[in-house]
């Protein structure tokens, strides 16, 4: 990965919570990474409604694509909707992710625009 990172919305509010759970071994592995080099780099973000770099290594993602698409992108536009932010818009990590926290995780929307996110109770336990 160069310095960008090609992420769907809805994932710097799961970077958020992760605490190293998830469907394998290695997307626990490769979303650990990503972590790593957010946290280290402060990469530009290109948002996309596609599979992402995290997707990469999700056993939803198959033929590139994800076989969970329709439910995953109510979560993207309702994460994009809180945040102002579109498709296709370019934003560095650390601006993202304060944005998420300001105005989704902070004010309690999290349940709201993760609420059929078989994840979210890690999630919102998190922030009880």
């Amino acid at each position: 990965m160069e310095n960008k990172i090609i992420l769907r919305p809805h994932h710097c509010l799961c970077i958020s919570f992760f605490i190293g759970r998830g469907y394998s071994k290695e997307f626990v592995r490769n979303i650990a990474e990503i972590i790593r080099i957010l946290d280290i780099s402060n990469p530009e973000i290109i948002l996309t409604d596609s599979c992402d770099d995290i997707c990469v290594c999700c056993p939803n993602h198959i033929g590139g694509k994800c076989k969970a698409w329709e439910k995953v992108s109510g979560i993207d536009n309702r994460c994009l909707d809180n945040l102002s932010l579109c498709y296709g818009d370019r934003i560095h990590w650390k601006k993202l992710k304060n944005f998420a926290k300001e105005n989704i995780i902070d004010c309690g929307k999290l349940s709201s625009v993760c609420c059929d996110c078989q994840w979210k109770n890690i999630c919102i336990g998190q922030t009880e």
